[in-house]
Parts: structure tokens; C-alpha cells; sequence
């Protein structure tokens, strides 16, 4: 049997801010992260697209490789992915 992958993906438009961006995409992949942990990204949009990703599981990305990031985005999308 082949391993097969699948995705959980979201997106907030025209958020009031940043803060509320971050935190709305982390509910988000949070609620897509059903198995597995196997990576996760966010994509922000403000006149460019800057994408953000890290192995392991939601809490990584966000605990650990977003505080550092500054952005000042209201357009964001949210991606994880694990193994079936």
C-alpha cells in the first residue's frame, strides 16, 4: 500500500490586523491538524507574498519560527500536511 498525503488548507481575508490574522490561522490549522505532524506553512499577502513554513507540527510553526517573523499582512492562507 502506497502512502498517500493530505492537506488541510485555509484563509482569513481583510483582517483588522495583524494579530488577529496570526491568531485566526492558527485556530485554523489548528482544526485542520487532524493526524500526523508532519509540516505546516502560512502564506501572507501585503503587495507581495511571503511564505513561512517549518517540519512538525502547528504549535513549531507557531510557538517557534513566527514570533520572529515580522509581517504587517491582512491576507493570509494556512497549510498542513500528514500521511494516510
Amino acid at each position: 500500500m502506497a502512502l498517500k498525503h493530505n492537506c488541510g488548507v485555509g484563509g482569513i481575508y481583510n483582517a483588522p490586523n495583524t494579530r488577529a490574522l496570526l491568531r485566526g490561522l492558527h485556530t485554523i490549522s489548528l482544526t485542520l491538524q487532524r493526524r500526523g505532524d508532519e509540516s505546516a506553512g502560512v502564506g501572507f499577502y501585503h503587495g507581495g507574498l511571503d511564505a513561512v513554513r517549518a517540519h512538525g507540527d502547528v504549535a513549531n510553526l507557531f510557538n517557534n519560527i513566527l514570533p520572529s517573523y515580522e509581517t504587517y499582512a491582512t491576507t493570509g492562507m494556512c497549510h498542513n500536511r500528514y500521511s494516510t
